[in-house]
């Protein structure tokens, strides 16, 4: 794949619309209210601020997901993963143009994989390492 393909192949995928966090914050319409109610955006507002979300405040104040106007939040789960040496492998069928999500075998944390996915990656969630294999 040439240089420009791959940089018009990497700017033409649909953005992801989530971010995963530790822990869901809690709704800033809510608190003016006294009321406690998780976030479920982060979000620009129809006033221009950005602000933390339920889903009810965020249709009646935001403006959308996408770039520069608000993502989708998810609370990552709790990893109890022991820290371990062993490497195991993830066989990732895929095609030259496409993306995968794969989970860690120690803990289930995903992450997304490119086509060409032949290395050993350390997980952002239990710090254990395994090693991705395409099966191109």
């Amino acid at each position: 794949m040439a240089r420009n393909d791959a940089v018009a192949n990497v700017m033409s995928r649909k953005p992801k619309n989530t971010a995963k966090v530790k822990e869901l914050p809690r709704c800033d319409f809510c608190k003016m209210d006294e009321v406690d109610k998780l976030a479920l955006y982060d979000g620009r507002t129809k006033a221009g601020s950005w602000a933390n979300m339920c889903q009810e405040h965020f249709r009646q104040h935001g403006i959308g997901l996408g770039l520069g106007r608000g993502q989708k939040l998810e609370a990552q789960p709790k990893l109890d993963a022991k820290k371990t040496e062993e490497i195991p492998t993830v066989e990732v069928p895929m095609g030259l143009d496409d993306t995968c999500e794969v989970e860690c075998p120690h803990c289930g944390e995903t992450r997304t994989v490119e086509p060409d996915a032949n290395y050993i990656v350390t997980c952002e969630g239990c710090g254990n390492k395994y090693k991705v294999v395409s099966q191109i």
